[in-house]
């Protein structure tokens, strides 16, 4: 039968885990540049360049801000579908709140590529959250048509019907 069972997955002794990669301090997400750069992000808001199977002493590029705090920090990352004409680099992250008040604010920022690092291009949008939020989301992803969709939010929040636990495109 080609049905398979989840009692059929079990692990395989000819395998193992193995490090892929070591120096990096709580890395959430991942992006291939097109070039074979690997760009890495990292809960507290360095987006860190793998190459040759090694990763650099510099950030590609360092958030302002970012919280970290259970599952939130700097959290998505996704690369233009056109990055060789786009050079562009879209992350999703948890921002500390601010000295006026208010809550920690989730953003959507895009980072252009300029001469190997990455450069705040511009904030596509932004909200406040609730200071209680233990699951910020941030999934970034291009769909095939071409469009980019973020995962926001915890579900389980007053407001998530409003931004909080929505895929926006």
């Amino acid at each position: 039968s080609s049905d398979v069972c989840s009692s059929d997955l079990v692990p395989s002794p000819a395998y193992a885990a193995v490090d892929y990669l070591v120096g990096l301090t709580a890395p959430m997400a991942l992006a291939w540049l097109p070039d074979g750069r690997l760009l890495v992000t990292e809960a507290g808001g360095a987006i860190r360049v793998v190459q040759d199977g090694r990763v650099r002493e510099m950030p590609w590029a360092t958030l302002p801000a970012p919280r970290v705090d259970v599952s939130a920090g700097l959290m998505g990352i996704a690369v233009d579908p056109d990055f060789v004409t786009s050079p562009y680099v879209y992350v999703y992250y948890q921002q500390q709140p601010g000295t006026a008040g208010g809550g920690p604010r989730d953003v959507l920022l895009r980072l252009r590529d300029e001469g190997g690092s990455g450069i705040v291009d511009r904030t596509l949008f932004e909200f406040e959250t609730t200071a209680d939020a233990l699951r910020a989301g941030g999934a970034v992803h291009f769909g095939p048509d071409g469009a980019l969709y973020v995962a926001t939010g915890d579900p389980r929040l007053p407001g998530a019907q409003d931004r909080a636990g929505k895929i926006l495109r």
